[in-house]
């Protein structure tokens, strides 16, 4: 069971992060482009996951370990299903009143089940629902999955509508369910990381060191992934104020507010070519020098 977990990180502004799951999902319609993530057949299923945790140091050597931000890998909606009887026949199958596939009789009950999967995959891409059997599934027996994301996905109603023939579907449930409303997506600030509930605590500029790491639903981590996050939010934002000031019309001093802009651009772009080289201790040198000439440079015009 191989799960190569992925993410970014990006600051949205000075008191919120973006994680972004980037661990791919196996699509059955093009296999090949996800082996090694979520929902592989006999891999990982991101319904059998728990709770996932980050470890986190921040720029100044604080370490924070096992944190749980909140966040949940995003779950879709499903419904399980089998073959039960038939000889013959033809049968639309819908989702939420929607015909995905026909299920068309061949031969016998696992190569109709066979051919069902393939046809609701081949549609995938316009109807939004893959089609697979679970690791645990007999051959008669199926799942049908949202591609999308959201709890709106649920309760959806399953309808097996016989146009011809005598072929009988069985479920425990005709209603989809499971997308637990979690995305790839979350947003989130330093009291998560942290702990300390302050509204305003900023995120402090310099390299971040993140691991994220991946929990089934007994505790045991099964995938960890580490990256460092360049924080630059506030150098970015006083070039951008800097730059702002020379606009004014009462400013007397603009040349001088350009050569301090330049010169602060300079070092930023010094931060992100150490930063890119993987020179982190370096650039985390640069950004301390950076942040010292931002705070003691007067821009009173």
């Amino acid at each position: 069971m191989i799960l190569n977990s992925d993410f970014e990180i990006c600051q949205v502004d000075c008191e919120a992060f973006e994680f972004i799951d980037t661990t791919c999902f196996h699509r059955y319609s093009n296999p090949y482009l996800c082996t090694d993530g979520y929902n592989v057949p006999n891999g990982v299923d991101v319904n059998d996951l728990g709770i996932p945790l980050f470890n986190w140091v921040l720029p100044d050597g604080s370490n924070f370990q096992d944190i749980d931000l909140g966040y949940q890998v995003g779950t879709k909606a499903r419904v399980n299903f089998s073959l039960d009887s038939g000889t013959t026949g033809i049968t639309e199958v819908e989702v939420g009143g929607k015909i995905i596939a026909l299920a068309i009789w061949n031969i016998d009950i696992n190569t109709t089940v066979s051919d069902l999967i393939n046809l609701i995959n081949a549609n995938s891409e316009s109807s939004r629902w893959q089609a697979f059997q679970l690791p645990s599934a007999s051959a008669d027996e199926f799942t049908i999955e949202s591609l999308d994301y959201g709890v709106i996905n649920n309760n959806l109603q399953i309808t097996f509508n016989t146009v011809v023939g005598d072929m009988v579907f069985g479920f425990t449930s005709d209603l989809t369910a499971g997308a637990n409303g979690f995305t790839d997506r979350y947003c989130f600030g330093m009291a998560e990381i942290s702990g300390v509930d302050c509204l305003e605590y900023e995120i402090p500029t310099g390299i971040h060191k993140v691991t994220y790491r991946i929990i089934d639903d007994s505790g045991v981590e099964i995938s960890r992934k580490t990256k460092y996050v360049l924080v630059d939010y506030s150098i970015r934002n006083a070039i951008k104020e800097w730059i702002l000031l020379t606009t004014q019309e009462n400013c007397s001093c603009s040349d001088k507010i350009d050569e301090r802009v330049a010169e602060l651009r300079m070092m930023h772009e010094k931060i992100k070519v150490q930063f890119d080289c993987k020179m982190f201790d370096c650039a985390q040198k640069t950004i301390q020098k950076t942040v010292k000439y931002m705070n003691n440079i007067c821009l009173d015009c």
